[in-house]
């Protein structure tokens, strides 16, 4: 079942759904399926530096100071100075508000990771709504609960509204300024091409 997600614009509650949108539905997809003559199918394997051990799978796990195995879940996040990281609840868990505006600068420095559609009986009427108001909305998202919710721009488009998850970019401009002198060229300096 798809989730819900409740946006809450000027005390009116829109419910709709979230659609992701991908390569593979605008466009289908292909799998590469590599076989034996007999027709079983093959798997990937590797071998390590030496050319000696054939590993059929590779995987990443989490061990302690003392060498022993960690299960995931009794692991805590912490920061720089070893305190608890506060974890933010999922954006499905309740309404979100949409009252902070985002201009078109703010959102060109974000990376764009996922595009969802939002489908709902009232999103018409919330396409219209936001058509009419400048920019974009931007909200912290988690798809689930987490430690660093991503930021959401919600934009309408002519019978669609979309709903972009994004990172901020860290991408830094330089600018190097160009020194350089315009002079006249005179006649005379022209060169001849009949010349040569």
């Amino acid at each position: 079942m798809a989730r819900k997600l409740k946006l809450l614009l000027d005390d009116v509650e829109y419910e709709c759904t979230v659609d992701k949108l991908d390569r593979g539905k605008l466009y289908g997809h292909k799998e590469v399926s590599v076989r034996a003559t007999d027709h079983t199918p093959l798997t990937k394997a590797y071998l390590d530096d030496w050319g000696s051990v054939l590993i059929h799978s590779t995987g990443m796990g989490y061990i302690d100071e003392g060498w022993q195995w960690c299960d995931r879940s009794s692991l805590e996040p912490v920061d720089n100075l070893g305190q608890p990281i506060e974890q933010f609840p999922s954006t499905f868990d309740g309404p979100v508000t949409l009252q902070q505006k985002a201009t078109l600068d703010d959102f060109f420095m974000h990376e764009v990771d996922s595009v969802y559609i939002l489908r709902g009986q009232r999103i018409p009427e919330l396409i219209e709504i936001l058509s009419q108001m400048e920019g974009m909305f931007v909200f912290p998202f988690n798809y689930r609960a987490g430690h660093s919710p991503k930021s959401a721009f919600v934009n309408p488009a002519d019978d669609a509204l979309f709903l972009m998850v994004a990172e901020p970019t860290e991408a830094t401009f330089l600018d190097r300024p160009q020194r350089f002198e315009i002079e006249d060229m005179d006649d005379e300096d022209e060169l001849d091409f009949s010349m040569m």
